[in-house]
């Protein structure tokens, strides 16, 4: 006698199991053996025999049987029914809803999969299979649980579906909540990401500074690199030094979703963007030696990249590439050594010198007290923009740096080239009076009197104060003026005993010429050629000019050196010249040259130009003054100081009043103001300051004098003699005497 409860469930599964016909994955046709289902208990019948589970099973649902008596076990109470329950809901035979055969296929290993092999029933091979999404033949997702029976060869007969549980649901619901997580926590980062960015700061300053960027500070090194996180949008952003001064304060943006932000301070580094390009063969012809892209992004603050592949770090020399593709591309941004010295380099390799000035401001208001940051920003204001710029730029930092002895140095010299000579000699005697027993103020006194007058001052200060550097290596400076050779050498030597630094490569070519002056020329090889051997990293181009020159003079000393040698070992660091290079060295070291072979190798259009009007200064003036009347400013900015101030002589002496005009306000070397050198150069008239200039340069002057002499017909020997002697090692002025056409007296 069959049980109504059991013949129900096996109605809802489809009537009878080996009724219903089983879809096959199989071309083999196979019939699933009647399942034989155990007797209920009667404690099972009083489960299902629940007025809810009864209209469920009436109803033909047993996905809602098997919801129910999940229901009404999480409900019930009594252990024992517990037990009976479990019992029910672990036969998943019992819940079978027909289904068809899924779907079943993967491209690329995403799609659906049966998987697994549970509750096996070895009387008709049947089981529970679970169907999974996957991904990458991962599985990811169960979807169904089905009734399954394997086919041969490879295929499954499909009963219909079963509730799922056990590890699928746990495993689906695990997933579920952690892909949810991951969502979330995708969402955060995003957030974060947008919110906030990694501030790169850059301090290219030999002095360091904090940088405030909204409530967010970081202090960074001289030449240091600092990571600071910081909120995106509109902030402020200040930047002081080590004791609070402000060196710059500005409102400014840091941007989300960016790759790369970075804040250079003043916009000092040298901070550069270069492409580099990698190639699957050999490179390009039309790229090769030069296939990479640099942009310099110097002077300014906050720099912002959308790509950077290698920030602040070396870019590898090969990479993996597609084998599709020929020719990859990588963003590499960095920062050029050498600090803000990289920078002005860059700025004044293009000749825009006004930029260079603007750069340099806030530079040497940053760092007062070094001589090289102010000195530089005053010569470059100068040049940009007159010598009354670079005396207004100065007044500032002496109010904040009263005792800053170079501050000052450069301040006198501004004020003498802009003509106020008188003004600053009131401003240190004065100073000079106020602080009797110092001997910085003394020194500045001492500085700013003619060269006769000042020596007599140093001379007493060097009693008082023997052990000031400032004061011995000014009393060195003033008898090298005054050619009292054999009194500024012993000076020089004691300026290298109190400080070997003071006695830099400028001093050391004065210090040669004295000794060269004085008879003792071979020593002054020996001594120049010690300290170069010493300092090649520091040498200074006019020292490599004049030690080329005592090896001409002198050949036994050093045989196997010579001009070549200079230039190679020295300027060039141990490569080879270009041809520029040499013609331009030799140029400076002769004088001039008859020919240069080669000169058609030089392509620079610029550096072409300079080195044709060198030559002519050697030995055609006229055709000289022809070449800088009609060429622009940069090409007389690329010319040497001596060579500037001989042709605003000639140009003086043709009474070309505009050329001269132009020509005067690059004499920067000399403190003298372009009024001085104008009245010279047109008029003949002399002035104390031009007393006080370097010795090339008054040998500029003696042959001027002894042009103009004999433009009126009168004898100039002792003027071409003082000037060959003023130069004292033979350069331009000597050889112009020797090659310059004597000039048509005028009635």
């Amino acid at each position: 006698m069959s049980d109504p409860f059991k013949d129900d469930l096996y109605r809802l599964a489809g009537d009878d199991l080996s009724a219903s016909e089983p879809v096959v994955l199989s071309p083999t046709e196979q019939t699933a053996s009647e399942p034989s289902p155990d007797e209920f208990t009667p404690a099972q019948k009083a489960v299902l025999d629940d007025p809810a589970v009864r209209q469920a099973i009436d109803a033909g649902k047993p996905a809602r049987i098997h919801r129910l008596l999940e229901k009404k076990l999480k409900a019930c109470a009594d252990p024992e029914q517990r037990v009976v329950i479990r019992e029910l809901l672990s036969n998943r035979r019992l819940f079978i809803q027909r289904a068809g055969a899924p779907g079943l296929s993967r491209v690329n290993g995403i799609g659906h999969c049966l998987m697994g092999r549970t509750d096996f029933d070895p009387r008709d091979n049947t089981y529970i299979a679970t169907l999974w999404f996957t991904f990458l033949f991962i599985p990811l997702f169960p979807v169904r649980q089905y009734l399954v029976r394997d086919a041969q060869p490879r295929g499954w007969y499909f009963f219909g579906s079963v509730p799922m549980t056990g590890g699928p649901r746990i495993y689906g619901r695990s997933l579920l909540v952690g892909l949810l997580l991951v969502a979330l926590a995708s969402a955060w980062t995003v957030y974060r990401t947008g919110t906030r960015a990694d501030l790169h700061v850059l301090n290219a300053l030999d002095v360091s500074v904090v940088v405030d960027v909204g409530d967010r500070s970081v202090r960074v090194a001289p030449g240091g690199h600092e990571t600071l996180r910081v909120p995106t949008g509109d902030c402020r952003i200040k930047v002081t030094d080590s004791g609070g001064r402000v060196l710059d304060e500005h409102d400014d943006r840091i941007p989300a979703w960016k790759k790369l932000v970075v804040y250079n301070v003043l916009g000092a580094a040298p901070l550069y963007q270069e492409k580099i390009h990698y190639y699957a063969g050999k490179a390009p012809g039309e790229v090769k030696g030069n296939p990479n892209d640099v942009t310099w992004l110097i002077g300014r603050r906050v720099v912002v990249f959308d790509t950077a592949d290698y920030p602040f770090k070396q870019p590898p020399r090969t990479i993996e590439m597609d084998a599709k593709l020929q020719v990859v591309e990588r963003i590499c941004v960095d920062v050029a050594p050498g600090g803000w010295m990289a920078s002005l380099r860059y700025m004044t390799s293009g000749g825009d010198f006004e930029k260079a000035a603007r750069f340099l401001e806030p530079v040497a208001m940053a760092e007062p007290d070094n001589l090289a940051a102010v000195s530089l920003a005053a010569g470059f204001a100068r040049r940009s923009r007159g010598p009354q710029a670079a005396a207004d730029l100065l007044a500032p930092l002496l109010k904040t740096h009263p005792d800053s002895v170079d501050l000052h140095r450069v301040y006198q010299d501004s004020l003498q080239a802009a003509g106020q000579v008188e003004q600053a000699r009131a401003i240190y005697r004065k100073m000079a009076e106020e602080q009797p027993d110092s001997p910085a103020a003394a020194y500045l006194r001492a500085r700013i009197e003619q060269p006769e007058a000042a020596i007599v001052l140093l001379d007493g200060l060097a009693k008082r104060f023997p052990k000031d550097v400032y004061i011995v290596r000014a009393r060195a400076w003033g008898f090298y003026v005054l050619r009292r050779f054999d009194e500024a050498i012993p000076a020089f030597d004691q300026l290298a005993d109190l400080s070997e630094d003071e006695f830099d490569s400028a001093l050391r070519s004065i210090y040669a010429l004295c000794l060269t002056a004085a008879g003792r020329g071979e020593d002054a090889l020996r001594s120049v050629a010690r300290f170069v051997d010493a300092h090649a990293d520091e040498l200074d181009y006019e020292l490599a000019v004049i030690y080329a020159r005592l090896l001409r003079r002198y050949p036994n000393v050093y045989p196997a050196q010579d001009e070549e040698y200079v230039l190679r070992k020295f300027v060039m660091g141990g490569e080879e010249a270009p041809p520029v290079a040499r013609f331009n060295f030799a140029l400076r070291v002769r004088g001039g040259v008859p020919a240069l072979p080669g000169l058609e190798q030089v392509e620079d259009p610029t550096a072409r130009d300079m080195l044709e009007l060198m030559m002519a200064i050697a030995d055609s003036p006229d055709r000289a003054v022809a070449i800088v009347r009609k060429g622009g400013d940069p090409l007389l900015d690329t010319l040497p100081e001596e060579h500037r101030l001989l042709l605003l002589c000639e140009a003086g002496r043709l009474n070309e009043s505009a050329l001269v005009d132009r020509l005067a306000s690059r004499i920067y070397s000399s403190s003298c103001a372009p009024a001085v050198l104008r009245a010279f150069a047109l008029e003949g008239a002399e002035s104390p300051e031009l007393a006080d200039m370097v010795l090339n340069l008054q040998a500029v002057l003696d042959f001027a004098r002894a042009r103009r002499a004999q433009s009126a017909g009168e004898p100039a020997d002792d003027q071409l003699a003082k000037a060959r002697a003023d130069e004292i090692l033979p350069g331009v002025v000597s050889w112009a005497i020797d090659h310059w056409p004597r000039p048509a007296a005028m009635h």
